[in-house]
């Protein structure tokens, strides 16, 4: 199950590094991701950093 989870990021990765804005720009109306939105959370991202682990919430929440 890591395995697929693993391949399943890297390939989102992949996917992001390659199209980008562009991909969000065409298609992210279909998920109700506007460019403005896109920006907030970039906006808190910048901010609060892109991984911060927080007391209280795992970080992965698959069963045992």
């Amino acid at each position: 199950m890591e395995v697929a989870a693993i391949l399943g990021a890297f390939f989102l990765y992949l996917l992001a590094a390659r199209a980008g804005r562009g991909l969000v720009y065409r298609h992210g109306r279909y998920m109700h991701l506007t460019p403005e939105r896109l920006d907030r959370a970039e906006r808190w991202l910048s901010r609060a950093g892109v991984y911060r682990h927080r007391p209280g919430c795992p970080a992965s929440a698959s069963p045992p």
